[in-house]
């Protein structure tokens, strides 16, 4: 086989950079013989196959470019701080003389015989001074007089005394405290049951009239049926009995006849005196109230009334007002 030489087409300078370019084709001449050695160096020559040739061990091993160093200003510090200097005096010789520091001069006092004679006038002063206030004082002191207080003195005679005027207390007399009242006992109110009859109906046969009362006040009541006229002397009780406040009462076998109904409201029933107590209030219906019967094919027909001892809307009744003691015990 003979030796091949190679000889570069185009001689281009390595790249630095990677990948690195493609490289220059060669083309192969026959040589029978080797003049000079085979570069190591050169670039490689390309394959058959079309291939880019490798790069050569100068392309491989190229040393690859750093980038210059960083400057860095230089650091900046603080002047030092710099002592104080010290002070410098000079050395005093062992053997210098030194001042010698001058005391006050000596205060005068006063003669001693005029000190004496000084003391005794101001204790004099001063003890004149503690005998005019003592004086003063003796002579101005009050003499405590006595205070006389008022005695009561009881007698016990069998007429009474006539009231006589009491002593003026002094100033300096302390008054003496008002007595308590003593409360008086709440009587409890007294109410019986509804329709209870406070008197017996009178004598007499029954019959078939009812009268119905309601009681729409906030007091009891009693109701009293009566004969006669308008004025309560000529009054005879016929039923008397007992509303309780709110409540109904309904009058049953009342016989045949013309009546008059009155009436007395109030508070905390008296049996005894057969009246109230407390809130007392007393009212008669001006109009009268007539019961029939009558004897018909199917019965007997009665009358029926309805009254209301309290105002109502649609109301015809008329009352008017009794005077006291005018509604009477029966």
């Amino acid at each position: 086989m003979l030796p091949r030489s190679l000889v570069p087409v185009a001689a281009q300078s390595p790249s630095p950079y990677w990948p690195v370019p493609e490289s220059p084709r060669h083309e192969a001449t026959a040589s029978h013989a080797s003049s000079s050695p085979v570069e190591p160096y050169a670039p490689w020559p390309a394959p058959s196959n079309g291939q880019d040739a490798p790069a050569s061990p100068a392309q491989q091993y190229a040393p690859a470019p750093y980038p210059p160093p960083v400057q860095y200003p230089p650091a900046q510090y603080p002047p030092p701080v710099q002592p104080l200097p010290a002070m410098e005096q000079p050395p005093a010789p062992p053997y210098a003389p030194h001042a010698t520091p001058q005391s006050p001069p000596p205060r005068k006092g006063l003669p001693t015989p005029v000190v004496v004679i000084l003391g005794i006038l101001a204790a004099g002063v001063v003890g004149l001074v503690l005998l005019l206030g003592i004086g003063a004082a003796v002579g101005t002191r009050a003499t405590p007089t006595p205070t006389v207080r008022p005695t009561v003195s009881a007698v016990a005679t069998t007429k009474p005394a006539a009231a006589t005027a009491k002593p003026a207390p002094s100033p300096t007399s302390t008054p003496l405290p008002s007595p308590t009242p003593i409360p008086t006992p709440t009587r409890v109110p007294v109410s019986l049951a509804n329709g209870t009859d406070v008197t017996p109906p009178a004598p007499g046969p029954a019959g078939l009239g009812k009268l119905t009362i309601a009681n729409g006040t906030s007091r009891d009541a009693v109701a009293k049926l009566v004969t006669g006229t308008e004025d309560p002397k000529t009054w005879q009780t016929q039923r008397f009995v007992y509303v309780k406040a709110n409540d109904t009462v309904v009058m049953e076998g009342i016989p045949v006849g013309t009546y008059r109904l009155a009436f007395m409201s109030g508070v905390d029933w008296d049996a005894d005196a057969r009246k109230f107590l407390r809130e007392v209030s007393a009212s008669q219906f001006e109009e009268t109230f007539e019961f029939k019967e009558e004897q018909t094919e199917r019965g007997t027909r009665f009358s029926t009334w309805e009254v209301s001892l309290n105002p109502v809307a649609g109301g015809t009744g008329k009352t008017s007002t009794l005077p006291e003691g005018a509604f009477g015990p029966e």
